[in-house]
C-alpha cells in the first residue's frame, strides 16, 4: 500500500508544486538534540527523506553536540540547522530558554505542516512547546511511557507528560505505552502503536558490525559487565555507590568496562573512585556501533538508561537498572531488566546473582521488529492524503 501510495504522490508532485500553497505535499521538521534522540530518529529520518512528496529539514539543539552528531554521520545524516545551545553546567531553565528563542524563528520561517519530536528530553519538551507556540502541529516517537514517578526518571517524566498534552500524533512503541495515554484521556484515533524506531537503528547497526571481539578481547574465563550511568537523579550518591560496587566486583575476577559520559561530573566522580582499579576499564564515550558490539558482547549490563533496557531485550542480554522504577515495564515482563537501588552492597550482590544464574533469554521483539520507521511512514502518508484531498 505505502509503494503504491508513493507512486502516485510522484506522479502528482509536479501539477502540485505548481499549486499556490502546495509544493511539497507534507513540509516536516525534526527536532532532536541529544544522541539517544539522533539514534532513535536516524531510521525515520531516512526512511522519510526517500519519500515522495515529503521535504524534510533536521534542527539539532546542540544540547549534546557532538554525541548526537556521531550517529547521525553513522547513518549519513547532517542537520540542516544547529542552534548550538550546549554550554557546561548550564541550567536546565537556561537550556530551555535557549532552545525556544533560537528554534522560534525557524519555525516562523519554514512553513511546516508538522513537527517531529522523540521521547523525554529537554530538546523534544521544548520543540513541542516552541511549535505549539508557532501553531505546528507535533508528532511524538515514543510517546507514552510513564513510570508513575516524576521524580523517576526526572525530568524525563514530567517531559514526556507535558509533551503528550501538546501532540496531536502519538506513536506509542508497545501496546502499554498506548494503554497509558488512553487513560489520560488522548483520543484513540490520535495513537498509533509502531514499535520503537531504536530497535531499527540497533538492528541496522548490528548487520554493519563485523566481529566486536576483535577490537574488545574479552578476558578468558571472565564474565563481561558493561555499565552505563547518566540519569541525573543518579548524580552523586548514586554514581558513588555504583562505583564502589563495581570496584568489588573488579577485584573479584570480572571484567567491567564503563563507557563514562562526557560531563564533567560523571567524568570526575567516576575516576576518583575507578582509576586504577583492578578489572575495571573506563572508555570515552564509544560510537554509536562499537556501543551495540559491547552489549552484544557482554554478558550483563548495569545501567539507568532507557534506551538500553530496550536494547538488551531486543539482544537477549540481562540488564540490571539502577533506578527504582522503570517506565518500560514490558522489560521487566521479558525477565530481561532487573531493578537495583542505588546502594552498593544490592547492586553488587545482585550482579552476583545474574552471573551465577543467568536468566534464560533469548532476542525478544517486545520493543519492536525493526520496521517502526515504515509504519510511521504510513501514518504520515495518511495525512499527506487527508492534506491533498483538502486542496482539491
Amino acid at each position: 500500500m505505502v509503494i503504491l501510495v508513493n507512486r502516485i504522490f510522484s506522479l502528482l508532485l509536479p501539477a502540485l508544486r505548481n499549486a499556490p500553497r502546495w509544493g511539497p505535499i507534507l513540509r516536516l521538521l525534526v527536532i532532536l538534540g541529544t544522541r539517544p534522540e539522533a539514534i532513535k530518529l536516524a531510521p525515520l529520518i531516512l526512511r522519510l527523506r526517500r519519500s515522495p512528496g515529503l521535504t524534510l529539514q533536521i534542527c539539532s539543539t546542540g544540547q549534546h553536540r557532538e554525541l548526537a552528531l556521531e550517529p547521525l554521520r553513522f547513518f549519513g545524516i547532517e542537520p540542516d540547522f544547529d542552534l548550538e545551545v550546549m554550554q557546561a553546567d548550564q541550567s536546565l531553565s537556561d537550556l530551555s530558554a535557549k532552545i525556544l528563542t533560537r528554534l522560534d524563528p525557524i519555525l516562523r520561517d519554514g512553513d511546516f505542516d508538522r513537527a517531529i519530536v522523540q521521547g523525554d528530553t529537554t530538546s523534544a519538551t521544548c520543540g513541542a512547546i516552541a511549535a505549539a507556540h508557532r501553531a505546528v502541529p507535533v508528532a511524538h516517537v515514543e510517546a507514552g511511557l510513564r513510570s508513575g514517578s516524576v521524580a523517576s526518571p526526572w525530568p524525563e517524566e514530567m517531559n514526556r507528560q507535558l509533551i503528550s498534552r501538546i501532540a496531536d500524533l502519538h506513536f506509542a512503541p508497545t501496546p502499554g505505552a498506548a494503554a497509558n495515554l488512553r487513560a489520560e484521556g488522548i483520543p484513540s484515533k490520535a495513537i498509533h502503536v509502531t514499535g520503537n524506531t531504536g530497535i531499527d537503528a540497533l538492528l541496522a547497526a548490528r548487520s554493519r558490525l563485523g566481529n566486536p571481539a576483535l577490537w574488545l578481547p574479552r578476558a578468558l574465563g571472565r564474565k563481561l559487565i558493561l555499565v552505563t550511568m547518566h540519569r541525573r537523579e543518579n548524580l552523586g550518591r548514586g554514581l558513588t555507590e555504583l562505583c564502589w560496587a563495581l570496584r568489588g566486583l573488579g577485584a573479584i575476577g570480572h571484567q567491567i568496562v564503563f563507557p563514562a559520559h562526557p560531563s564533567p561530573t560523571i567524568q570526575r566522580q567516576a575516576r576518583s573512585i575507578l582509576a586504577g582499579a583492578p578489572g575495571v576499564r573506563i572508555l570515552e564515550p564509544q560510537s554509536y556501533p562499537r556501543f551495540v558490539g559491547l552489549m552484544a558482547l557482554s554478558d550483563l549490563i548495569v545501567t539507568d538508561s532507557g534506551g538500553v533496557q530496550e536494547e538488551a531485550t531486543a539482544l537477549g542480554k540481562a540488564a540490571l537498572v539502577v533506578r527504582d522504577a522503570t517506565e518500560r515495564p514490558e522489560a521487566i515482563e521479558a525477565g530481561a531488566v532487573h531493578l537495583v537501588c542505588a546502594e552498593r552492597h544490592a547492586i553488587a550482590a545482585q550482579v552476583k546473582r545474574l552471573l551465577a544464574t543467568p536468566p534464560p533469554l533469548t532476542p525478544a521483539d517486545t520493543f519492536g521488529d525493526g520496521r517502526a520507521s515504515k509504519r510511521i511512514l504510513r501514518v504520515l502518508m495518511q495525512e499527506a492524503q487527508a492534506n491533498l484531498a483538502k486542496v482539491a
